[in-house]
């Protein structure tokens, strides 16, 4: 297996991430971020693979991540991180169970390119809990609630 630094370090990194949306709440994931070293919550979502599509990625991910399968929608935000020695282009879609299968809880699952290391809990956060916790990117505090325009783009 390769090390952080070898997966990370000075590559662009293409991630597919998914917002799962249920009343007025996101399903979101707490996470060990190799960019701030630190917990962060944001969203089920990681790296394609080759010959992968974006939609494709994003339901393997959450399958991995959430043990849920989803339908991918319309795309919300492109976000681009640049903070050396990390660069990654992400995009964000609005993902939501199938039609005529009941719901499902989701259920914290693994990370196989981290070895499960990297995930720690998984949770529905309504926007109140995400201005109390922080959510990355910080799109997801604020905009999106207010916005109904999409996509958007965003670098920081």
């Amino acid at each position: 297996m390769q090390t952080e630094q070898q997966r990370f370090h000075h590559k662009t990194r293409i991630r597919a991430c998914g917002v799962l949306r249920r009343g007025d709440q996101l399903l979101c994931l707490n996470m060990h971020s190799p960019v701030t070293k630190q917990a962060v919550w944001t969203f089920p979502g990681g790296g394609i693979e080759v010959g992968e599509s974006l939609h494709e990625a994003v339901q393997r991910e959450f399958i991995e991540e959430t043990g849920l399968t989803i339908e991918v929608g319309e795309l919300l935000l492109v976000n681009e991180l640049i903070q050396a020695p990390f660069h990654a282009i992400e995009f964000y879609f609005a993902v939501h169970d199938p039609k005529n299968t009941p719901i499902r809880s989701p259920r914290l699952g693994s990370d196989p390119e981290n070895n499960s290391a990297y995930l720690h809990a998984l949770a529905f956060m309504s926007q109140q809990e995400f201005r109390e916790k922080g959510i990355s990117p910080d799109f997801f505090k604020d905009t999106f609630w207010e916005s109904n325009v999409f996509p958007v783009i965003s670098v920081y």
